[in-house]
């Protein structure tokens, strides 16, 4: 603290380091402060550095010690200004030694908005190599609000850019739990929560080279007084895949901010991948109360409508014996504390879920209490799941009620208990009741209704499905590979009546979703096979026989319990869609080329003198190429290089067998 008149030193640092290009630094530096009327300004770190080598020869400028003199830079300044135009301060912070400068700043101009700066930038990427990667995210707040329809108000609007990075969407759903959206969603009192911040922001946004992200975020409030406040932001990473981000958070105080008895937080995150046609979005509550009893849960939504088709909402969870899809994260029941002391617990919890051909839910009330030596627990909770396609449901109920003295059972009840259905209603439980040192338990199990299975729709050709399939024109696409020179192109024509057509080295293929190719099926829907259980196949012939042909499967998504009998907990247990055989991409290894055509024919020539400041003429007998010259030259250029010259062509047929 030694006052230098307009600054004051205000730390000083020894600092001893060791290395292997310099075996020993020895670094002094102090912080500083100045204060220059309504500027102030702090510098962290600044002084000198001494390196000391021992050179390998023992010749140093000191001896057999190599001493040196350097500048060290600042690893930080703040700045502060208080004028009646502007207030606010902001700081920098720099990390020579990874290459890293971030940057905090935010400024109040003429009360009228407030301005919010955050950079981080770095100049070495991950590996090593040299380059740069940078975020930056800018805010404005506190302005006058902005109606903008249906009652909601824009009351802060910003955006955020990052050059040669990505979103680490794992992270961000990792950290809606921790709080993270608060880092990058309007962040509050960004100076002070500046180490906080770059944290996130380094997790969230790594440098990554060739990636881009950009996008806005908007503020919005709803009632007056406020009632509803939501952060938003959309963000798009580029280039190819495709990402669309969505961040969100909500806050709802009712019946007011100051004293409100419904409170409500809840941060989002949704992810749209262009590339992979999927979207996904999960939300959780924290710090949710309502009145004084805390109000907790988890929301997941995972959809797809490319080669893995899915769909899976779940509020709080899935059904016990259900096998959520891979990768979901655990969800927390949608749970509602209305007791949280040593003497008296009460909690109740529920969970909906819906999948593509599922619709599960269920409840639980958790009761303890305790006194004088005793205690209380009692439960009550049902999980039901009702499957659409064959239409089934099952219900599983369970209570039980404890009384312990010092821990010792006094006297217990439990039931649990399970209803299915519909054809036929199957209900079953067990009762158990302990006293003391002895116990009984009942168990019943009883079937009513119609037996008799409903009868079955009439029995379907599947492999007549699968042929019409394959025969509609729409079923077969056919591209040229790219690794080759198409040499020919099509003209715009309309399409022929029958038939498909395609470039001669196209690779065909021919899909359906009828049944799955390949696997033995046993139904179809909930319809028999006609001859009962077959595999379809389908095998590629040649007509001319000349040709080999090279097959791949192609692969479509089924729902496996439409096509094969499985038990109830095997369809729990499975995904909504796997990816079976579907079809096939079918590529004959050579094209043979017809004569007719002129491709394989000797080429004709006719040369000809152009002069623009006279009519074309034939040139005189010396100024021909000889028929020797043009046969040496002309294999070298395109027509002689094409690979049509060389490959052959041939008829296929695409049988359906079973």
């Amino acid at each position: 603290h030694i006052n230098l008149g307009i600054a004051e030193i205000k730390g000083v640092y020894i600092i001893v380091g060791f290395g292997t290009d310099v075996p020993l630094h020895t670094d002094l530096a102090v912080q500083m402060a100045a204060n220059l009327g309504p500027l102030k300004a702090v510098v962290d770190k600044l002084g000198v550095t001494v390196p000391m080598k021992f050179p390998a020869d023992g010749k140093g400028n000191l001896g057999p010690l190599d001493i040196g003199f350097g500048f060290r830079p600042p690893s930080g300044v703040g700045l502060s200004i208080d004028l009646a135009v502007v207030k606010g301060g902001g700081y920098l912070y720099f990390d020579f030694d990874r290459e890293e400068y971030a940057g905090v700043l935010e400024l109040s101009i003429l009360q009228i908005v407030t301005v919010k700066a955050i950079g981080l930038i770095t100049t070495k990427m991950p590996d090593g190599s040299k380059g740069y990667s940078l975020v930056i995210l800018l805010t404005a707040e506190g302005f006058a609000p902005i109606p903008v329809g249906l009652g909601f108000t824009l009351t802060g609007i910003g955006g955020l850019v990052a050059l040669h990075r990505t979103v680490r969407t794992d992270v961000l759903r990792d950290g809606l739990k921790t709080g993270t959206l608060n880092s990058i969603l309007f962040p509050t009192d960004p100076l002070r929560n500046a180490p906080q911040i770059f944290s996130d922001l380094r997790r969230v946004f790594p440098p990554t080279a060739g990636r881009h992200v950009f996008g806005p975020m908007v503020q919005l409030r709803w009632g007056s007084p406020t009632l509803l406040t939501l952060d938003l932001a959309l963000l798009v990473e580029l280039p190819s895949p495709v990402r669309v981000i969505v961040l969100g958070r909500l806050q709802v105080l009712l019946p007011d901010q100051s004293h409100p008895l419904v409170q409500i937080r809840m941060d989002a995150l949704g992810v749209l991948d262009v590339s992979a046609e999927t979207v996904a979005l999960d939300a959780t509550l924290y710090d949710s109360k309502i009145l004084q009893f805390t109000l907790t849960g988890d929301m997941a939504l995972r959809a797809g409508w490319g080669r893995q088709p899915q769909f899976v909402l779940a509020i709080g969870g899935f059904h016990p014996r259900f096998a959520p899809p891979p990768g979901l994260p655990a969800l927390k029941r949608l749970g509602l504390q209305l007791a949280d002391g040593d003497s008296l617990q009460l909690r109740c919890q529920a969970y909906l879920a819906v999948t593509s051909n599922t619709v599960q839910f269920g409840a639980r009330v958790d009761l303890h209490a305790a006194g004088g030596g005793f205690s209380f627990d009692g439960m009550l909770g049902f999980d039901a799941i009702l499957q659409l396609a064959p239409l089934a449901f099952e219900v599983e109920v369970g209570a039980a009620l404890a009384l312990r003295y010092h821990g010792r059972l006094l006297m217990g009840i439990s039931f649990t208990g399970r209803l299915s259905g519909p054809t036929p209603w199957h209900v079953e439980g067990k009762a158990k009741i302990s006293l003391l040192f002895f116990s009984v338990s009942v168990s019943f199990s009883r079937t009513f209704g119609s037996k008799t299975t409903p009868p079955l729709p009439a029995a379907v050709d599947v492999v007549g499905l699968v042929a019409a399939a394959l025969a509609d024109r729409r079923n077969w696409s056919g591209t040229a590979p790219r690794r080759s020179s198409p040499v020919v192109t099509f003209r715009e024509t309309p399409p022929p009546a029958n038939g498909l057509r395609v470039h001669p080295w196209a690779e065909l293929t021919l899909r359906e979703r009828i049944a799955p190719l390949n696997t033995l099926i046993t139904k179809l829907g909930t319809a028999p096979i006609i001859g009962g259980p077959t595999t379809v196949t389908v095998t590629v012939t040649d007509r001319a026989g000349a040709a080999p042909w090279r097959t791949t499967p192609v692969s479509e998504p089924f729902a496996l319990a439409q096509y094969v009998d499985l038990r109830e907990d095997e369809q729990l247990a499975q995904p909504a869609f796997l990816p079976l055989d579907g079809g096939l991409t079918v590529a004959a290894e050579d094209v043979a080329v017809d004569d007719e055509l002129g491709l394989a024919a000797p080429i004709a020539y006719e040369t000809v003198l152009i002069d623009p400041t006279r009519p074309p003429e034939r040139p005189k007998p010396g100024y021909v190429l000889s028929a020797a010259v043009l046969e040496r030259v002309a294999r070298f250029g395109a027509a002689g290089q094409a690979p049509a010259r060389k490959r052959r062509r041939a008829n296929t047929a695409v049988l359906v067998e079973r």
